[in-house]
């Protein structure tokens, strides 16, 4: 019979289990706003308000939230209290002690107490931080306390008693629910743990912190799994490891902080929430930068299944991330230009050689305001450490003087400037800057490392710039020296060329007579240096180079500085004997006192003190600017032909050079390729190359050289623009027939790695492949009237896809008049199509350059279904079809190369 009784009463308290309902809050004398909030801060937290049309101000609290404490807010008044599922609470709030009644009214009456004395006994920043998410409670009681009694002789005396008396008032008070009591002493001393805290965290910006503030960090073991039941648990947290790192407490590097920081972390529950917490929040903020190193040091600390599984997921979302366009690293930055406080003009691009730390901010941006300290923090700590600071404000323009007077109240001593456009800058778009602060770290080389980098007030972005700087300090080359009589703020630089491009590699200014630049090599090259207005120069350099120099006409020392001092001496002697760059008419003449001066910079070369390693390096050099000024200007002509004209090259012109053997250490001169090819071009023209086939024409063209190592560096440099190009007809014979002429291990890899890179270039054209018919497109010639391409079939059609604005296709004019004068009654014709809109310039470019043959306009540009048809991605475009109108070479070469002519006559030349 017991047995049933006892079954019956464990039945009975299933069921009441089953049938528990909300809590109820009654607020009796309340004439403002009631409110009671649950225990969770920040998101998640919930409010529930009184119902309307009572007497008396009910709030039902629904089952699942009760249990554990609420904040109950009445008027100006507030305290914790606790409600359990189907209670009823009663609070009379005309007193100025609460009134409680209710099952639970023992311990409502301690925590109003416990409340008043321990939260509001005095001020404090924890009180401060948990009413900041109350909206209800009036304004007025929301007071920031001021930090500066936090660490008060009477202060620190007070918060080191207030948790003991505390846990003495809970004694006291004889409550009889044990597991509430044993709740509570946890809660007390969380509370007095966190007060601490908060308080730090408030007074940490504006105040000395006394070196006892911190001792209680020591005691810190986190080993109890009930602080993840505490509501301010991830503050706590946070705040305690600010706190260490302020007091050295823990030592770690860029990416094992958050292992070395979970490992004083005793409970294993405890420490994998914080892991996993920490790891929720980097993936939010998008902190990529070594997060996949930062994984993997706190991997074997997940220990529950379900904690594994979130792991996954957060390598999942940072794969995702990383192959997103999100991930910018390693691509160049977008450049942004600005105007400082002073008016002056800034862009980006002129920070080459070091880091730049970009700082968005704006004036009426709170947490910005709060970074900005911490900022100027790191611009000491960095200061002469190769890493630029700039502060970027998204301020409208209208605020333009509310921003400057804020920087100067600030006393900001970085480079502080104002975004043209706030938010709507390509640059802002580019790395999708819509909140802020938000900081942008670039590398010496312009390019991106990180688009989200952690806070200045977080000491792991210092780590992170730290291990970057001394890396970089490792490698950078750097060039710095007196500049005595050169004016402050003036400009030294380096740069060097890749084609024809010319590409700033590093920046500085002259300070005090001096100046210092660092700046990143690949590999030894000879680069220009110059100082704006006072000297311009070439310089041997390799990655990782300490040099200096002296007077405005320099004087070396460190890294090659014997080589370098000769080709200062040789440049400053021979500048004013090269024949002019920008001269019209290349005779003769000209090409044999070119190669004269350039035999007596040898003769000097070869009697000086150099090593010989260093001499041919020279020698090398001054090959190339031989050739520079043999063919730079028809180079030139080609790239820049509307303001740039091709001069008028004489027959005998390259004779006193066709006969150099040139040195492989030519490669190191800035834009070889050009001289080189141009060389090559002679040779053709002499009858000392012959042209083969469209399968050959690249080696046939490298067996022009003699030296074996130039000759593969041209191979391999020709082939990869090839396939830059869109060369790709017959590419895969063309590289098969270099197979033969590569030894290098390096070049030969690369080399086997072409076809696929031409197969995958090849699916750009695959509308307009050989084969591919184009007779039935049409156009208007320059009367008005429609010309078909299938008007000329019978032969072969050579087109030229151009406008009257581009550059190279005005470059390419004159040699495509050489075409038709050269093949004038063959069974080719040669049609251009101009993409120009309007037709008018058309018309008088065509009669200003005297341009006859077939000229047709493609009226509506890019619009126009023919770009689609041949993938149109540039101009200009060459395009040679056969008699039938079909595609024979969807992207031949130019007619400026003469390899096309020989090729044209071979095809010319079947029967």
């Amino acid at each position: 019979m017991k047995y049933r009784l006892l079954f019956i009463v464990c039945s009975l308290l299933c069921f009441s289990e089953l049938w528990a309902g909300p809590g109820k809050v009654v607020v009796k004398g309340a004439d403002q706003n009631v409110c009671v909030y649950n225990s969770i801060r920040g998101r998640g937290r919930a409010c529930f308000a009184p119902e309307k049309g009572m007497k008396e101000t009910v709030i039902l609290l629904p089952e699942k939230e009760c249990g554990d404490l609420f904040y109950l807010i009445s008027g100006d008044r507030t305290s914790w209290i606790r409600v359990l599922p189907d209670e009823m609470v009663t609070v009379d709030v005309r007193k100025k002690d609460w009134q409680f009644s209710g099952d639970s009214k023992a311990i409502n009456r301690y925590l109003y107490q416990w409340t008043q004395k321990m939260f509001f006994g005095k001020p404090n920043a924890l009180m401060y931080r948990v009413e900041m998410m109350f909206y209800q409670l009036p304004d007025r009681d929301k007071r920031i306390p001021d930090p500066k009694m936090f660490y008060t002789k009477e202060y620190i005396e007070w918060i080191d008693n207030i948790g003991l008396e505390s846990l003495g008032d809970l004694a006291k008070a004889n409550l009889k629910d044990d597991l509430f009591v044993e709740e509570q002493e946890r809660r007390i001393y969380y509370s007095w743990l966190e007060m601490q805290l908060q308080n730090y965290q408030l007074a940490s910006d504006k105040l000395e912190i006394p070196t006892e503030a911190f001792v209680f960090l020591q005691e810190m073991k986190f080993n109890h799994v009930a602080y993840l039941k505490y509501p301010g648990i991830d503050d706590v947290l946070r705040i305690y490891y600010d706190m260490a790192d302020a007091c050295g407490l823990i030592t770690y590097d860029n990416y094992n902080f958050l292992q070395r920081r979970a490992e004083r972390i005793m409970n294993a529950e405890v420490r994998e929430y914080y892991i996993l917490q920490e790891l929720d929040n980097i993936i939010r903020n998008q902190w990529l930068y070594q997060l996949d190193k930062v994984i993997s040091s706190v991997e074997n600390m997940v220990i529950t299944q379900a904690g594994k599984e979130q792991l996954t997921g957060y390598k999942k979302q940072y794969q995702d991330l990383m192959a997103s366009d999100v991930n910018q690293e390693g691509k160049k930055a977008v450049n942004i230009s600005f105007k400082d406080v002073n008016d002056r003009e800034w862009g980006l691009y002129m920070f080459k050689g070091k880091y730049v730390l970009i700082d968005v901010w704006a004036t009426w941006c709170g947490p910005c305001k709060y970074q900005i300290p911490h900022l100027m923090r790191l611009e000491e700590e960095f200061e002469g450490r190769g890493i630029v600071f700039v502060s970027l404000s998204a301020d409208k323009p209208a605020d333009t003087q509310k921003w400057k007077d804020m920087v100067k109240e600030f006393g900001m001593k970085g480079i502080c400037g104002i975004a043209p456009d706030a938010f709507n800058h390509a640059f802002f778009e580019k790395y999708k800057v819509k909140s802020i602060p938000r900081f942008i770290l670039i590398d010496p080389d312009g390019n991106i490392v990180m688009t989200k980098a952690r806070r200045p007030s977080d000491p792991v972005l210092k780590m992170q710039l730290e291990e970057l700087l001394e890396q970089y300090d490792q490698k950078k080359t750097t060039i710095s020296g007196k500049m005595e009589g050169v004016a402050d703020g003036t400009q030294v630089s380096v740069s060097h060329k890749v084609g024809m491009m010319t590409h700033t590699l590093g920046q500085a200014e002259v300070r005090d007579g001096r100046f210092e630049l660092s700046f990143l090599l690949e590999k030894p090259e000879f680069i220009n240096f110059s100082c704006y207005k006072v000297f311009l120069g070439n310089v041997w350099a390799k990655p990782g180079d300490r040099m200096e120099l002296e007077g405005i006409k320099p004087v070396y020392t460190g890294g090659e500085y014997e080589l370098n001092n000769l080709l200062t001496e040789l440049n400053a002697k021979y500048a004013d004997r090269w024949p002019g760059y920008g001269d019209d008419i290349f005779d003769q003449k000209r090409g044999k006192l070119s190669y004269d001066i350039y035999a007596s910079i040898k003769n000097e070369i070869d009697a000086s003190v150099l090593r010989l390693e260093m001499k041919r390096m020279l020698t090398g050099y001054f090959q190339g600017v031989l050739l520079d000024k043999m063919y730079g200007r028809v180079a030139m002509s080609k790239v820049i032909g509307k303001g740039f004209p091709r001069p008028i090259v004489k027959n005998g012109y390259s004779n006193a050079v066709l006969k150099l053997e040139l040195l492989p250490e030519l490669v190191n001169y800035p834009s070889w390729t050009d001289g080189v090819q141009e060389l090559l071009y002679a040779r053709l023209a002499a009858g000392m190359i012959k042209i083969q086939g469209r399968g050959s024409y690249i080696t046939d063209m490298a067996a022009g050289l003699k030296s074996e190592k130039l000759r593969e560096t041209y191979i391999m440099d020709q082939l990869r623009m090839e396939i830059l190009r869109g060369h790709l007809f017959g590419i895969e014979d063309r590289i098969k027939n270099a197979r033969s002429m590569v030894k290098n291990p390096d070049n030969v890899a690369l080399l086997s790695r072409m076809p696929e890179q031409a197969q995958k270039s090849l699916q750009e054209f695959k509308t307009v492949l050989p084969g591919t018919d184009l007779s039935g497109f049409s156009f208007k010639n320059e009367n008005g009237k429609r010309v078909a391409l299938s008007d000329f079939k019978g032969k072969y059609v050579f087109i030229d896809i151009w406008s009257t604005g581009c550059n190279p296709c005005v470059g390419e004019v004159p040699y495509i008049k050489d075409m038709e004068h050269r093949f004038a009654g063959k069974p080719i014709t040669w049609v251009s199509i101009s993409m120009d809109l309007n037709k008018k310039e058309w018309l008088d470019f065509l009669k200003e350059k005297g341009m006859n043959g077939i000229q047709l306009i493609c009226n509506k540009g890019y619009k126009d279904p023919f770009p689609k048809q041949i993938a149109l991605r540039g101009i200009p475009r060459f395009l040679l079809l056969d008699k039938e109108g079909k595609v024979i070479d969807f992207e031949s070469l130019r007619p400026s190369n003469p390899v096309l002519g020989e090729l044209l006559q071979l095809m010319l030349n079947k029967k």
